[in-house]
């Protein structure tokens, strides 16, 4: 592959990453609306992995 080919791909995939992260801005948005897009919400079962996240991102809240 050529350095102009690969250039080439490279931007595309950019353009397609961008259009697939706005979609998901907007996803989110509906669902904060809705109140669905919470912590609550996304990690509603106690597991390691959300008590993590809640003693990093909500240190007050050590649950």
């Amino acid at each position: 592959m050529s350095k102009e080919s690969v250039l080439i791909q490279l931007q595309e995939n950019v353009k397609i990453i961008y259009h697939k992260a706005v979609d998901a801005d907007k996803m989110l948005a509906q669902l904060r609306e809705q109140k669905k897009a919470g912590f609550a919400q996304i990690f509603a079962k106690q597991t390691r992995l959300s008590k993590i996240i809640l003693i990093h991102f909500y240190p007050m809240s050590k649950n």
